[in-house]
């Protein structure tokens, strides 16, 4: 990530200014002059990174360039983290205002609510370096590819595999398509839920399908945009969304469908896959809102489209779709969404907006 970092900084017309090791860099901005100081994380016995005294290593050069210049100076320090960063370590940069973490196993940028909103349009470039599936920051006109790596999250692929198993365990037991099979193996129905208080159904159904063609829609579904969503936004985020709209979706599908026809059953992982699809819309949203990027830049080309596709196949197709839980699962995702990205995003309106002032 390093290096494509260093290769953006050249097409945006940065230079080097320490030689053959690239890490600091700087451009003739206009007015004034930008300089980044890149960090990368410390290989292993090697002392860690002090931020403090990075940030006086890029006072240091700042000085010099105003100097050489007679302009003023505008800085940023880019840390690069593999692992976690201590708490430490992030409240020493989160106290710096001109400091980003780019986080290279999770693919996200990490900006504090006191540091530099952008520096000079580079923010966009990174966040699409690190939303492309190979790593590189696709050509203006061009379309990234979406490859086999895209879809390789950890979180999602285990939720998947869980589907899968249950369904081949069930096959073995007796009938998937058999509505009274399904109710006494884990299924969500009126009478096993509120009569009998087994209310663990609420997260149960959603791992069980009646029939292969129900679970193959909704696994092929979940493997595009389910991925997608760890990939943006990590694998907590994930896991939290997929629950928690599972069991709203469930919980809506009781109170709206099965309570009106108290011997219908139902199951499927369609709910947790609408509120993924209610979490990359609200992501879209608020990035077009809030940074000025088109939201297929993230969100994806194909996992738009699986998203319309699914909508429209599964949602509105066949009178024997639960809608409730559809209904349901998709506003979870949005809430969830908000829960977690929200906050921060209504303070960069803020932010930008009092500027503009």
């Amino acid at each position: 990530m390093v290096q494509r970092i260093k290769n953006t900084l050249k097409q945006l017309g940065y230079r080097g200014a320490d030689g053959g090791r690239e890490l600091i860099w700087y451009k003739d901005q206009g007015r004034e002059y930008g300089i980044i100081l890149m960090i990368p994380e410390p290989l292993p016995g090697q002392p860690a990174v002090s931020p403090e005294r990075m940030s006086r290593v890029l006072a240091e050069e700042e000085r010099k360039l105003m100097i050489s210049s007679s302009r003023p100076v505008r800085s940023l320090m880019l840390f690069f983290s593999r692992q976690l960063p201590s708490v430490s370590m992030v409240h020493e940069i989160a106290a710096i205002r001109n400091a980003w973490i780019i986080d290279c196993r999770d693919r996200r940028l990490m900006i504090f609510e006191n540091q530099l909103e952008d520096f000079y349009g580079l923010r966009d470039h990174i966040e699409d370096l690190l939303a492309s599936p190979d790593g590189e920051e696709s050509s203006p006109g061009r379309e990234r590819k979406e490859d086999w790596k895209e879809f390789l999250a950890p979180v999602n692929l285990t939720m998947i595999l869980i589907n899968i198993l249950a369904f081949v365990i069930l096959g073995f037991l007796g009938d998937s398509l058999d509505p009274f099979f399904m109710a006494e193996h884990g299924a969500a129905s009126w009478q096993k839920i509120v009569e009998q208080g087994q209310y663990w159904r609420l997260l149960t159904s959603g791992f069980l399908h009646f029939g292969g063609s129900h679970l193959f829609h909704n696994m092929v579904a979940l493997l595009v945009i389910g991925s997608r969503l760890e990939k943006l936004k990590g694998h907590l985020t994930y896991f939290i969304i997929y629950i928690g709209s599972e069991v709203v979706s469930a919980t809506t599908s009781l109170l709206v469908t099965l309570s009106g026809d108290r011997y219908s059953v139902s199951a499927g992982a369609s709910g947790a896959v609408f509120g993924v699809i209610g979490a990359l819309l609200c992501i879209a949203v608020m990035d077009s809102l809030g940074a000025g990027k088109a939201a297929k830049r993230k969100v994806g080309r194909i996992s738009f489209l699986f998203m319309l596709g699914f909508a429209l196949v599964g949602g509105v197709a066949s009178p024997e779709i639960d809608q409730a839980a559809h209904i349901g699962g998709l506003i979870a995702g949005i809430v969830l969404m908000l829960i977690t990205e929200g906050g921060r995003f209504l303070f960069r309106r803020q932010k930008k907006e009092g500027g503009r002032a």
